[in-house]
């Protein structure tokens, strides 16, 4: 018996896990004798939050009684709140009975039998405004510090991060620099001032929206220690 591994890239369409962390165990073992063979399975296109998402994760061909396991991101998932899962011999039932942002992420079907295993993974995206995954707050700040404000959200589509102050300047993320400018925003959302400036002391406010709800907002002060 020989197994093939295959590494199995995130789409990495929402805002989620790192995609260096989901590439790490999207693994796939499959036979070479495919013994048990999943049929791919997908999710609807675009689900609402609320919504009821079933998916069937069925055999195209098996030799004996198979044990199937979910996973989401990685992570086994059991029967809970909002998660029911049905299993016979022959196929595997997963519902999301009530479906919202964080029901998004990578599902991954494991079948196996005693001589071999098969995999597939499929990506759910609810559609639903944005929520904190890491609020910004307060800084204290010597001259010359770098300092950076955590603004991470998720949502479906992908929130659009902005940052103002009270001068009216706005930032927005920009592409990754070799030399980035001293006041700039990184790919998760947060700002970051690489060497901090008198000037610099004062409000700084993080907005996120996605078209879906009223978006948020949140506005924090840097304090420049010693004025």
């Amino acid at each position: 018996m020989r197994f093939t591994l295959t590494m199995k890239p995130p789409s990495s369409a929402r805002s989620g896990l790192p995609a260096l962390f989901l590439l790490s165990c999207l693994v796939s073992w499959s036979s070479s004798e495919d013994v048990v063979k999943i049929r791919p399975f997908h999710f609807p296109k675009f689900v609402e939050e609320g919504e009821e998402v079933p998916i069937v994760c069925g055999l195209r061909e098996r030799d004996e009684d198979v044990k199937f396991s979910w996973f989401k991101d990685c992570f086994l998932l059991e029967p809970q709140k909002g998660v029911k899962i049905l299993s016979t011999g022959e196929f595997s039932v997963l519902t999301i009975t009530d479906a919202n942002g964080q029901s998004s992420g990578n599902y991954t079907c494991k079948a196996e039998v005693s001589t071999g295993r098969d995999d597939h993974t499929a990506e759910l995206l609810v559609k639903g405004p944005p929520s904190w995954r890491s609020k910004p707050s307060d800084v204290s700040a010597n001259l010359g510090d770098r300092v950076k404000f955590p603004c991470e959200t998720f949502g479906f589509p992908i929130p659009r991060i902005t940052w103002t102050n009270e001068n009216g300047d706005l930032w927005e993320m920009e592409p990754e620099k070799e030399t980035p400018t001293r006041v700039h925003v990184i790919k998760d959302g947060a700002f970051v001032i690489e060497t901090v400036k008198e000037e610099d002391g004062g409000l700084y406010t993080c907005k996120a929206s996605n078209g879906i709800g009223v978006g948020l907002q949140k506005t924090i002060r840097l304090n420049i220690i010693g004025e």
